[in-house]
Formats: C-alpha cells, structure tokens, sequence
C-alpha cells in the first residue's frame, strides 16, 4: 500500500515542468540573452569607435611629423640664391610654399582623414608662426568636428641676413 502510494505521489510530481513553469524559464532566459547580447554589442560598437579614431590620430601625428622634419630639411643653404631674399623677407609664407608645392623635398601631402590648414600667425612684435590646424569629424555621435593644432616657426629664419 505504502508503495503504491509513493508511485502515485511521484507520477504527480516527478513528471516534468509545467508549461507555465517552462514559459516563466524561457522568459527570464530570454531577458538575460537581451541583456548580455546589449553589452557585447556596446563593447563592439565602442571597439570600433576606438579603432577610427585611433587611425585618424595616428595619421595627424605623421602628418604634424612630417611638416616638422620638412622645416628641419630647409636650410637657408638649402634655399636656392635666387630664393633667399623672398624666404628671408616672409620665412612663414616660404616654408608654406614648400610644404605645398608638390615638387619640392619639405612637400607634405594632406592627410586623408583630417583637412589641414596651414595660416601664418602674428604674436605680436613682429613675431609671426605657421599655425597648423587639422580638423576632422570625430567617430563618436556625440562629437561633431574636432581639431589638432601645432605652432612652428622657420629654422631657417633666425639665420636670415
């Protein structure tokens, strides 16, 4: 009698999950791969916004660079005779010249990403600098334009007559 009692018990409860049981496990299984599936997709946008922006500051920093050895490179003794007067009168507007001028070593192509623009500068007292300014769309929605600036001045000027 016992055993038979125990069989009937367990055919009642050991027969499985109820549909509403299984309903209410697939709904809090599905909330949880809502949730996880939400982070691993942020984690891969931001990854990505990263890795843009990443590239675009790497190419800016190559460019500011190669401007600077393009300075360096020109020398009053590198400057043609013809050329030394006009550099030595408006040095700015001269190492401007060659960074632009496609045929000259300082040449420095613009960089794909970024807009540069190149303005002469007063300081005051005579004093002028070459102001360097690179502006880019940023990668992230929340940022519209940004922008790189360097200052630099003609190693060559200093020697000019």
């Amino acid at each position: 009698m016992k055993k038979k009692l125990r069989q009937s018990q367990c055919r009642q409860s050991c027969d499985g999950f109820t549909l509403l049981e299984v309903l209410i496990g697939a709904l809090i299984l599905a909330g949880v791969m809502v949730g996880i599936s939400r982070v691993s997709i942020s984690a891969l946008t931001g990854s990505s916004i990263e890795k843009k922006r990443s590239r675009i500051e790497a190419e800016i920093n190559n460019n500011i660079q190669l401007i600077q050895q393009a300075n360096r490179r020109l020398t009053l003794e590198s400057i043609p005779l013809t050329d030394r007067d006009l550099a030595c009168s408006a040095p700015e507007a001269y190492l401007i010249s060659r960074i632009n001028q496609a045929s000259t070593i300082q040449h420095v192509p613009q960089p794909t990403m970024a807009v540069r623009d190149l303005t002469i500068t007063s300081l005051g007292n005579g004093w002028e600098v070459i102001e360097a300014a690179y502006r880019f769309q940023a990668p992230e929605q929340a940022i519209s334009t940004e922008q790189r600036m360097i200052e630099l001045h003609p190693t060559f000027a200093p020697r000019c007559p």
